[in-house]
């Protein structure tokens, strides 16, 4: 299970905007009783009321209103345009490199799956980052592709990224609000959330990269 206790809480705060989304519009000018699945509790104009969760219906409703969405979203983009960024290289053209420059395509590609298990999956999860071997020394921050003497096929780290993804948006969808503000002890020192955002940040950051060699690629007659 990780760190962190996950098991599901017993009560939700809800706000007026999180009531209004589990059920019909309603006017809110006056006190009212508000249904949710078998559960009802009076809800006024004032603030927030607890609702006790003893449906597991309900609580699985509420569970999803109190995910971070934006994350599960953010996630799902960025890596879709990776892997579009990855379709139709041959392990020839991945390698490609701008001249002057030292970073290919599967360079890039690599370095996001390592970024991103090790500032997602790994600290979302509690687990050590699943990385194969060799990979760290290859795409890591630290590494240097003048010194890698041998790259993964593209088709491999395409399938590394993909499978990667519904290991991180499950490990997401796991977490309560409290748990993505937790801190991260070293060598982070930042909270959870802002992990999640640097890492796919800095995706989003390296497809700037990885698009413009592929428009070279083409400016040379490469598909």
């Amino acid at each position: 299970m990780g760190r962190w206790d996950r098991r599901q809480p017993t009560s939700f705060t809800l706000t007026r905007a999180r009531i209004k989304s589990l059920r019909s519009p309603t006017n809110f000018s006056t006190p009212e009783r508000t249904s949710l699945g078998n559960i009802e509790r009076p809800y006024n104009r004032g603030g927030t009321r607890t609702v006790l969760t003893h449906s597991p219906a309900l609580a699985a409703d509420l569970r999803y209103y109190s995910m971070d969405n934006s994350l599960l979203l953010l996630a799902s983009e960025v890596r879709s345009k990776t892997l579009w960024l990855l379709e139709g290289l041959t392990d020839e053209t991945a390698r490609f490199t701008a001249p002057g420059l030292v970073n290919s395509i599967l360079w890039h590609a690599g370095h996001v799956f390592v970024v991103v298990e090790s500032l997602g999956v790994s600290p979302a999860t509690g687990q050590p980052a699943a990385l194969p071997d060799g990979w760290f020394e290859a795409f890591s921050w630290d590494s240097d592709p003048r010194t890698v003497t041998h790259w993964p096929p593209v088709a491999e780290v395409a399938a590394a990224l993909r499978d990667q993804l519904p290991r991180l948006t499950a490990a997401i969808a796991a977490l309560t609000p409290q748990q993505l503000d937790q801190m991260i002890g070293p060598p982070d020192n930042a909270p959870l959330r802002y992990l999640l955002v640097h890492g796919l940040h800095d995706e989003a950051n390296h497809q700037g990269e990885m698009w413009l060699l592929r428009k070279m690629l083409k400016r040379a007659g490469n598909p």
